[in-house]
Parts: structure tokens; C-alpha cells; sequence
């Protein structure tokens, strides 16, 4: 397994899921669902979010982790620690830090892995977990690879969904050997001309 190979895990309604990875990290794999499994708004109740209170969180680690994945699949996923730093543009709170299994990227991991290349690649817009300019919004990709900080209002926009998750590869490949894996083309390089959320991703315990 390297970066930019593409893998299965899970299903939506027996159609596999398919992950690209996205970095390697004592012996873990940082995966980004190639598909939008849902399109869901960011939060259910109008006013001031963040990424620890909104309702999309929840759904990501309730509904569709035990929905996607088997038992032994969800035994693959590592619960991770996620930092959730201001908006460094207008200092828009994160919110506290989190322990979470599913996940959104926050503006500096999708600042870090992806390049208009690869986004280009993806036609929808697609949120990530970080706060926009106030604290009713949260950032979105646009198709074109740019971030928006301003429209996303948090319960006004049902925006794709493209979970991301910390798998443990040894307990993967041990589980089941014949899963699908190909090489990726997509460019790792080139990042788009949006600079900075001060955090990197929280990493796997």
C-alpha cells in the first residue's frame, strides 16, 4: 500500500466504497473517499457551530460507520485526534479538539494533500470540518479546487460528503488480503493558492 493507491472499504447500499490515500504514518493510512457518500447540510440548528456540535460529525460517527462498514471493517478504522484551530484569516473558532473515527479534512489538510489536479477530478463541491469567516459557516471545496469560507452556512447548504479516515494496515490487510487496489494518477503537487489553517491533522493514537 503507498500514497495515491486506491483501495475498498465499506459499502452504500452494496455499492463498494473506494478510498484514496492520502499520506502513511506508522504503519497508518490516511484515507479520502473518492465518492460523496451523502449530501448532507454541515449543521441541523441555525446559529453558531463547530466541528465538536455539528450534526454532521455525528452522523459520520454514528449512523455511517456502523451503515459502511462491517465488524471487521470497523475494526480497521483508527479513532484519531483531531485539531480544530480558528479560521487564521478571521479568527472564527474551531471549537475543542476531538477524538473522532470518521472525519472531515479541515482547510490545512486539504491545503497539504491536494493539488487542482486532483480536485478537477472531483465535480461537486465538498466540505471540509473547518470554520469560515463567522461561526455559522464552515469552509467548502469548490469543483474547481478553491475554498470558500463565506457561503457555507452551516444549516442553509446540502454540500457532498467526502468522509476521511485513519485506517491501521496491518489489521487491513490482514483481514482480507483481496481487496481491490490499484495505482492512482492524480497529482500530489501544486497546492492551490489558499495559505492557511495552523494545524496539521491530528494524528492516529
Amino acid at each position: 500500500m503507498n500514497i495515491g493507491n486506491i483501495i475498498s472499504l465499506g459499502s452504500i447500499d452494496k455499492d463498494p466504497l473506494q478510498w484514496t490515500i492520502l499520506d502513511i504514518r506508522r504503519n497508518k493510512a490516511l484515507l479520502l473517499s473518492n465518492m460523496a457518500v451523502d449530501k448532507r447540510i454541515y449543521h441541523e440548528r441555525p446559529g453558531k457551530t463547530t466541528w465538536e456540535r455539528c450534526s454532521l460529525r455525528r452522523y459520520l460517527n454514528n449512523f455511517f460507520l456502523i451503515y459502511a462498514f462491517s465488524d471487521a471493517e470497523r475494526r480497521c478504522i483508527v479513532s484519531t485526534n483531531l485539531l480544530n484551530f480558528p479560521n487564521p484569516e478571521y479568527g472564527t473558532p474551531g471549537g475543542h479538539n476531538t477524538k473522532d473515527s470518521i472525519f472531515l479534512l479541515s482547510g490545512s489538510e486539504y491545503v497539504e494533500y491536494f493539488s487542482y489536479q486532483r480536485v478537477s477530478k472531483f465535480s461537486d463541491f465538498w466540505w471540509l470540518r473547518s470554520p469560515g469567516y463567522r461561526r455559522d459557516t464552515a469552509l467548502f471545496v469548490y469543483a474547481d479546487g478553491s475554498i470558500n469560507q463565506y457561503l457555507g452556512t452551516a444549516n442553509s447548504f446540502r454540500i457532498a460528503v467526502r468522509p476521511a479516515l485513519w485506517l491501521d494496515m496491518e489489521v487491513y490487510l490482514n483481514h482480507d488480503r483481496n481487496y481491490f487496489e490499484k495505482e492512482n494518477d492524480f497529482c500530489l503537487t501544486g497546492l492551490p493558492d489558499w495559505t492557511g489553517l495552523p494545524d496539521w491533522t491530528g494524528l492516529p493514537d
